[in-house]
C-alpha cells in the first residue's frame, strides 16, 4: 500500500488498515510469530484446525491484530477471507456468513483491489497445482496433464459435503474446456446460489431449500477448506470482525449465537485435511456470556492459572487485547511512544528527504503526545487515539511542513492544536 495513503486514511479514523498492518505492529509482532509458527506451519503441516477469539474493547486494536495476522498468513502461503460482521449481516445465519465469507476471499498473491470471490480462487487452486509441479522441474504438457488427473480425482475426494465435490470438479472441468457459462454456473453455486432453477439444471444438482442452507452453506465451508488445501495452499485464515456492534442483537438470537459458535469450534476441530484457524475480534462484553454458556465455556476457558496467551500459552483460546493489572503510565506512555516511532519511521523511510524537519525532532514531539495521552487515558483504545493523532501530526508535516502536535480534549476525537 502506498504509504502517504496509509497515513493520511489513518489520520481521519485511525483505524488500521486493511493493507500494511505488519509494516507498524503496535505491540503485536512477538505474538503473530508464536501463532504464525504454531499454527500456520506446525499444526497446518499436521493438517490441524483451530479458533481463537480475540478480546478487547473498541480502539484497543483488534482489527489490526487480525489485519496483521492475515497478511502473515498470506506470507505462508494461505488463503485468507476478513468479514465485518456488521449489523447488516444475520451472525445467526451460517447462509449469511458463507456468502459474505465467499465474498471476502483472498489468495497469497491477490491484493485488496483483485478480489474475485470464488471465480478468482478456483483459477487460483489450479494454477497452484501446475506451478507445484513445474517449480519441480516439469514441463508444461506434464503439469497439464497433472492437473487433468487431479481434477478427475476431486469428485471420488472425501469432502465434507459431497455434492461440493461433484460442483467443483464441473467447474475445472469446465475452466478447462472454455465452457464459460457452464464455469461461471459452478462458481456462483459454490458462491451460495443453491436454489437457482437455471444452475441446478446445468450442473444436475439437486435443488436446496432454504429450509436447508444453513447446514449446506457450513458443510460447503468445511469442504472449501479441504479443496484449498489440497491445491496446496499452506491453510485457510478466517477472521470474523464484531465491526459496528453487530453481535448487539436480542437475547433469544445471542442464544442461537452462542450455540453457532458451539457448534463451529466442534466442526473445526472434528475437521480432516482442511487446515483452518477461525478467529473471531469480539468485545469483551461478549467474552463474558461466552464463559456464561456452559458448553463454551468448558471449550475457551483457560482453567490453569498462568496459563493465558500471554503466558506463553500460544494454544488458549482466548487473546485478550487488554494491559496487565498494574501498568503504569510511564510504561503505557512508551508503548504509545512505540507506536508513534513506528509510524515515523514508516514516513521518512519513504519521503524522508522531501522532510525539512530532523526525525529526532518528530520523535521527541511523538513522546509528548504519548505522555498527554497516557495522562488522560490509560485503557487499551487509546491506542487508536495514538495512531490517529501521530497520522495528523505527519501528514501535516509532509504536506504543511509544520510539526504540531494534536490537542487532546473531553471527547473521544480531538482537533488539532492552531496555536
Amino acid at each position: 500500500m502506498e504509504i502517504l495513503h496509509l497515513i493520511d486514511t489513518m489520520a481521519e479514523n485511525g483505524h488500521a488498515p486493511d493493507e500494511g498492518c505488519g509494516l507498524f505492529g503496535i505491540g503485536n509482532d512477538d505474538a503473530i510469530r508464536r501463532i504464525r509458527e504454531t499454527y500456520l506451519i506446525r499444526r497446518f503441516l499436521r493438517g490441524g484446525s483451530a479458533e481463537k477469539f480475540v478480546v478487547g474493547p473498541y480502539g484497543s486494536g483488534k482489527t489490526h491484530f487480525i489485519n496483521q495476522l492475515l497478511e502473515a498468513a498470506r506470507g505462508e502461503s494461505c488463503v485468507t477471507a476478513k468479514v465485518n460482521l456488521t449489523k447488516s449481516v444475520d451472525v445467526t445465519s451460517n447462509y449469511m456468513i458463507y456468502r459474505e465469507f465467499i465474498r471476502n476471499l483472498r489468495t497469497p498473491e491477490s491484493t485488496p483491489e483483485s478480489e474475485g470471490e470464488m471465480k478468482s480462487l478456483l483459477i487460483a487452486c489450479m494454477e497452484k497445482v501446475k506451478n507445484d509441479i513445474l517449480r519441480n522441474g516439469q514441463t508444461e504438457k506434464d503439469a497439464n496433464e497433472y492437473l487433468r488427473f487431479w481434477i478427475s480425482g476431486l469428485e471420488n475426494y472425501h469432502f465434507e459435503l459431497e455434492i461440493f465435490g461433484r460442483v467443483v470438479k464441473q467447474a475445472f472441468d469446465a475452466y478447462q474446456k472454455r465452457n464459460d457459462e457452464k464455469f461461471e454456473f459452478a462458481y456462483r453455486w459454490l458462491s451460495g446460489e443453491f436454489d437457482n432453477k437455471e444452475i441446478n439444471k446445468m450442473l444436475n444438482v439437486s435443488r436446496i431449500s432454504k429450509s436447508e442452507q444453513n447446514i449446506i452453506s457450513k458443510r460447503s465451508g468445511l469442504s472449501l477448506y479441504q479443496l484449498i488445501k489440497r491445491a496446496g495452499f499452506t491453510g485457510t485464515v478466517v477472521a470474523f470482525d464484531e465491526a459496528e456492534q453487530g453481535f448487539s442483537i436480542s437475547s433469544q438470537k445471542k442464544s442461537q449465537l452462542l450455540s453457532l459458535l458451539q457448534s463451529d469450534i466442534n466442526s473445526i476441530n472434528e475437521l480432516h485435511n482442511g487446515s483452518a484457524l477461525v478467529l473471531y475480534a469480539i468485545t469483551p462484553d461478549i467474552s463474558e456470556e461466552m464463559m456464561e454458556f456452559a458448553a463454551l465455556q468448558q471449550r475457551v476457558q483457560d482453567p490453569f492459572r498462568g496459563t493465558s496467551f500471554w503466558d506463553g500459552n500460544t494454544r488458549a483460546p482466548l487473546i485478550y487485547l487488554t494491559r496487565r493489572d498494574g501498568i503504569t503510565r510511564s510504561e503505557v506512555a512508551d508503548e504509545l511512544t512505540e507506536i508513534g516511532r513506528k509510524l515515523v519511521e514508516l514516513l521518512y523511510s519513504k519521503v524522508g528527504s522531501e522532510i525539512t524537519v530532523p526525525r529526532e525532532e518528530v520523535i521527541e514531539k511523538i513522546k509528548s503526545f504519548a505522555i498527554a495521552i497516557s495522562n488522560e487515558d490509560l485503557s487499551p483504545s487509546n491506542r487508536r487515539k495514538m495512531v490517529k493523532g501521530t497520522c495528523i501530526m505527519l501528514i501535516r508535516l509532509y504536506e504543511d511542513g509544520e510539526l504540531v502536535e494534536p490537542a487532546l480534549g473531553d471527547d473521544e476525537d480531538f482537533e488539532e492544536d492552531e496555536a
